[in-house]
């Protein structure tokens, strides 16, 4: 299942890559021939993570339930699809305008670029809609994992440290090799780069408390590091009080009845503890 929850992570990020792209081309100041040829680049990159994605995980083995999921996700992937498909095609005209001579206070440009925010709205909508689509299929994916982590705990452990190393690993791969020209944006992504090495770091020491601070990432992206967060306190607090409790009891003592309630497979371990 740990395929499954990085083609699912690798493809919610190249769609949050795209948006940011697509809404960067009417960012004012950055509508140079140059800048706005970098982003055309950072939308293709984007597109061809997405599809690598949708295809690596589209190869899994499925159940029922996972395979409708999969199916509204796919319906709602065309409709990001078309919205991407528009935007591109009218900073496209924009720029056949700025050839012809036109400028930003030319009537025509002022159409097309209402238009285009209007549809980068739209998209926003979508893209954050197949968000949550997919963090539900995570989670889906993630109930399928949590038996087999904490059948062993130290193999847990292992596993738990390469599921955490790959997601972090390919989220730095992902934003490091991509380039967005505007400056701000490049900003923030080297930010959320710092605090990703830092929790990698951190993590390979054994150190399972490690966390990204959202509040140092701007609110546009914080969901990332949020997400980051979230499944690590997922995976890594349950484990930590199974792994405590087989630890005290192999030790011959009787810890107290744990009273709190967890999610799952993991509050089937818990009790029977």
């Amino acid at each position: 299942q740990i395929p499954a929850a990085l083609s699912l992570s690798a493809l919610k990020q190249a769609q949050l890559y795209i948006m940011v792209s697509e809404r960067a081309l009417f960012v004012p100041g950055m509508k140079t021939s140059e800048l706005i040829q970098e982003q055309y680049k950072s939308i293709d990159f984007g597109i061809k993570g997405s599809e690598q994605a949708m295809a690596a995980y589209e190869a899994l083995a499925k159940d029922e339930e996972k395979t409708r999921m999969w199916n509204d996700l796919l319906v709602i992937k065309k409709q990001i699809l078309e919205q991407d498909n528009k935007i591109v095609a009218l900073s496209k005209e924009r720029d056949m305008l700025y050839a012809a001579g036109k400028d930003d206070n030319s009537p025509e440009v002022k159409t097309i670029e209402s238009e285009a925010v209007r549809e980068t709205l739209v998209s926003r909508g979508v893209v954050l809609k197949a968000s949550e689509m997919i963090d539900a299929l995570i989670a889906k994916e993630n109930d399928y994992t949590k038996t087999t982590l904490l059948g062993n705990v130290d193999d847990g452990k292992r596993v738990i440290y390469l599921m955490i190393v790959l997601l972090i690993g390919g989220f730095i791969v992902g934003f490091t090799a991509s380039y967005l020209a505007a400056h701000s944006v490049m900003k923030i992504l080297r930010a959320i780069k710092v605090q990703f090495k830092k929790v990698v770091a951190e993590v390979i020491e054994g150190k399972l408390s490690a966390r990204a601070d959202a509040m140092e990432t701007n609110w546009e992206f914080r969901e990332i590091t949020d997400g980051l967060n979230n499944t690590l306190d997922a995976v890594t607090t349950p484990l930590n009080v199974a792994a405590d409790y087989i630890d005290k009891i192999s030790n011959g003592n009787m810890p107290p009845v744990i009273t709190e309630q967890y999610k799952g497979d993991f509050n089937i371990i818990i009790n029977n503890l």
